[in-house]
């Protein structure tokens, strides 16, 4: 699994515990993405009727608004995200 942000990783390790039966859960993600101050997810993120989310739409609300003018995707995870985001 790839946790992008901390309301994956709630819900990563909730499928997990809840599971009936028991598998290995490798995470490919590192500990020093949490510390990075544009990785935050509301509490509500973690709530009922909330669910892990494979692929995450855009935040940016421009670019939402106006996919047409999208010259690009890139896709990325984690650390690369939160890097690209700053530029």
């Amino acid at each position: 699994e790839i946790a992008a942000n901390p309301d994956n990783v709630f819900h990563m390790f909730r499928r997990q515990q809840h599971r009936t039966f028991r598998k290995p859960l490798i995470v490919a993600s590192t500990k020093s993405l949490f510390r990075h101050k544009l990785c935050r997810s509301p509490i509500e993120d973690m709530g009922p009727n909330t669910r892990f989310q494979r692929v995450l739409g855009e935040r940016d609300p421009e670019i939402a608004a106006n996919p047409e003018k999208v010259d690009r995707l890139i896709f990325c995870s984690g650390k690369v995200y939160y890097e690209l985001l700053e530029k």
